[in-house]
């Protein structure tokens, strides 16, 4: 599953503390000026009075839809990972993923994500959704190691390290 997704659409638990804890808030400021907004309108709309609570409610409005939306694409890119991670099969038809994943609108669902970069490695088409099973495509300036032992291509570990799959030798860079 996690294969599928970017780093966008799994981040850190202290960046998602700390968006709760900004939208709590945004919430309570939006609610205090809306409430502010319906006790002044006996006292007749101003253009003055009419802009200034839109910008008192609707920047920290906008804000707090925008972490919204955030949230629920995170959630929809995770429901189809979850998917796409249980197949077996290249090419997905719309029909297969339609029925292990419910959703509405699901095509433009599965576009939107892609487009935004919350998944990756899948490719949607008119037949279906293509999932790139290779191996995990080299990042540019990734340079290429070969071990001083056996000759065989190196692979980067998350550690930082380079190994050799062939004869288990470890390097530093």
């Amino acid at each position: 599953m996690e294969r599928f997704l970017t780093k966008k659409a799994r981040p850190h638990w202290l960046r998602v503390l700390l968006e709760v804890l900004l939208a709590l808030p945004i919430l309570v400021w939006t609610a205090a000026g809306v409430s502010v907004m319906l006790d002044e309108i006996p006292r007749g709309p101003g253009a003055a009075r009419i802009f200034a609570y839109v910008i008192v409610t609707g920047l920290p409005l906008f804000l707090l839809l925008h972490l919204l939306r955030t949230w629920r694409r995170r959630n929809l890119a995770r429901k189809i990972a979850r998917v796409l991670a249980v197949q077996t099969q290249d090419m997905i038809n719309w029909e297969t993923l339609r029925f292990c994943c419910p959703m509405a609108r699901l095509e433009e669902t599965l576009e939107t994500l892609l487009d935004k970069g919350y998944l990756c490695d899948v490719t949607a088409g008119q037949e279906g959704v293509s999932v790139l099973r290779g191996a995990v495509p080299e990042w540019p300036g990734m340079q290429e190691i070969r071990c001083s032992v056996c000759g065989e291509m190196m692979e980067k570990r998350t550690g930082g390290d380079w190994a050799c799959r062939r004869c288990g030798n470890v390097i530093s860079k």
